[in-house]
């Protein structure tokens, strides 16, 4: 490969991250209104489609309605799964409710410490 198709898959690879990331910032947002406007089911469905894009944040929001059963029925299995998605990406929020969801033994989790 020459320097100009390597510096040019560069620079297609940073684009492509960029314009990934404006599509989460977008999709984001929009979860975010729609869980204040109180329309949980949309808004879990988008976290749950950004958390499979590995957004931190996303992860952590869907793993706490379900610990907490925020719009739905409380299911501690996929609270852990999308908490340690959020824990993974690095995003702090999940990684304290991870903690506090083996401490309490919210949502049927078995108490971990």
């Amino acid at each position: 490969m020459t320097w100009l198709e390597n510096w040019v898959t560069k620079l297609s690879n940073h684009v492509d991250r960029q314009f990934d990331e404006l599509i989460d910032k977008k999709d984001f947002e929009a979860a975010q209104d729609a869980y204040i406007a109180g329309d949980f089911k949309t808004a879990l469905v988008s976290y749950e489609s950004l958390a499979s894009r590995n957004h931190g944040r996303a992860a952590a929001l869907a793993g706490s309605m379900y610990l907490m059963g925020t719009g739905i029925k409380a299911n501690g299995v996929k609270a852990l799964t999308y908490l340690e998605i959020g824990k993974n990406a690095g995003d702090p929020d999940a990684i304290s409710l991870l903690g506090l969801a083996y401490a309490a033994g919210k949502a049927g989790i078995k108490i971990d410490y």
